[in-house]
């Protein structure tokens, strides 16, 4: 009995109108994650990655000096302020907030609702000049607790708010001007410490708070008696930097009354 064979019949083949709409739509998709994953790149200069990629293409934000009269415009807050405004921001928000707020730096303050200038008595407890593993070098910063009077008759009490000033100055020296001890005054005018990260040192209802700042306006920075330093533009910018520079505070006072 003779053997049927059984011819299969050929898959049909794809019409060339189908490879052509593959290839659009392939086309369509890597131009849209192109141009979303460009605006992120340049919106977003605060995350390390981002930046190292804009430094390598020569995109990278610069920092531009100011002077007291030119500063961006901002709420001048004393400690009491200071406190009241950021010790009720949960650890999600204060991560959102500090993201902002290292934005709106690199972006000259371009918002001028995010800029807070810290005003006030502090007492400095302790310093240490700046690195490559820094926010910024050369410089120095000065860690320094908030000294606040609860009455018109009282003597001024520490207070739960730190601050971590960063000193962008090329002078090796001047870090030396600071000692324990000593007040540093810091007001608005002439130059302008602005609040670019917020840390809680420890968790609770009485939260201690830490405030990162660097100087707006770019000059003359005067210690004591004598003693003078220049405050210059950021350089070496570095977004991966621990914040704050100078850690946890090992001796916190008593919170506020």
């Amino acid at each position: 009995m003779p053997r049927r064979t059984i011819e299969l019949a050929a898959p049909p083949r794809r019409p060339s109108w189908f490879w052509w709409l593959l290839a659009n739509s392939l086309a369509a998709c890597f131009a849209v994650l192109s141009w979303y994953g460009c605006l992120w790149l340049f919106q977003h200069p605060e995350e390390p990655t981002n930046y190292r990629i804009l430094k390598k293409l020569g995109r990278a934000p610069t920092i531009q000096p100011h002077t007291a009269l030119d500063a961006p415009a901002g709420n001048a807050s004393d400690p009491r302020a200071l406190y009241q405004r950021f010790f009720s921001l949960t650890s999600t928000e204060l991560k959102a907030f500090n993201h902002q707020l290292l934005r709106n730096y690199l972006s000259n303050l371009s918002q001028p609702a995010l800029v807070t200038y810290a005003e006030g008595d502090f007492r400095v407890l302790r310093t240490r000049p700046l690195g490559p593993a820094d926010l910024f070098h050369p410089g120095f910063a000065v860690r320094a607790q908030a000294l606040v009077k609860p009455d018109d008759n009282s003597e001024s009490a520490p207070w739960p708010l730190f601050v971590d000033y960063l000193f962008p100055s090329d002078n090796p020296h001047a870090s030396r001007w600071f000692s324990t001890g000593d007040l540093l005054d810091i007001r608005k005018i002439p130059n302008c410490a602005t609040v670019i990260h917020v840390t809680r040192l420890d968790e609770g209802d009485d939260s201690v708070l830490c405030l990162t700042l660097v100087p707006v306006a770019t000059g003359e920075y005067e210690v004591g008696k004598g003693h003078k330093f220049s405050i210059e533009t950021p350089a070496n910018f570095n977004p991966a930097a621990t914040l704050p520079p100078l850690g946890p505070e090992k001796n916190i006072l008593p919170p506020k009354p």
